[in-house]
């Protein structure tokens, strides 16, 4: 493909050429723009095709959806690990001799996760998609040590076990 038509069909998102992964890079470099108005950057609905309103397929859309709810799990557990960073001071201290910085690292990346989710649900509703939200799943309870705040949880500092086996079995013909 010649560089002028690689151009052409970067620049025209309803082209049939654009890709998902055309598509996820853009989404990805918005991140950097931040106030950008998202949904105008796709150009026009095309129902026949699944999109929509934005000129999204529906299945880029569900990735979006599954990633905003990676992100959502990772603030969680970062949460946690920030909490006991800053307000369990043995904790706090074992974190230091490793390294210095460490506890403020691990709030860092609790602040970038919760960030990550946030961009990716501001742009699903940017373009008339459903944001993700996993607040009724909060029914774990929090750790017991120091410093860890008494709320629900979506994930587990004390049980890292997950069970895939009795979800995951092959079914039978």
């Amino acid at each position: 493909m010649n560089a002028t038509k690689a151009v052409n069909q970067r620049s025209n998102p309803s082209s049939p050429a654009t890709s998902r992964r055309s598509f996820l890079g853009r989404a990805g470099a918005l991140g950097t723009v931040g106030a950008v108005p998202l949904a105008g950057l796709f150009g026009v609905a095309n129902k026949a095709l699944g999109q929509n309103a934005a000129g999204i397929p529906a299945s880029d859309v569900a990735i979006l959806q599954f990633l905003a709810a990676a992100e959502l799990l990772e603030c969680d557990r970062w949460q946690q690990y920030c909490e006991l960073a800053m307000n369990n001071p043995g904790y706090r201290e074992a974190l230091r001799r490793i390294d210095e910085s460490l506890p403020d690292y691990i709030c860092g990346d609790f602040e970038d996760e919760c960030s990550h989710a946030n961009l990716i649900n501001v742009f699903l509703r940017s373009i008339g998609a459903q944001p993700v939200n996993l607040d009724i799943f909060r029914t774990l309870p929090s750790s017991t040590a120091r410093g860890a705040q008494q709320i629900g949880r979506l994930t587990s500092l004390a049980n890292l076990t997950v069970d895939t086996i009795s979800r995951c079995r092959p079914r039978r013909p």
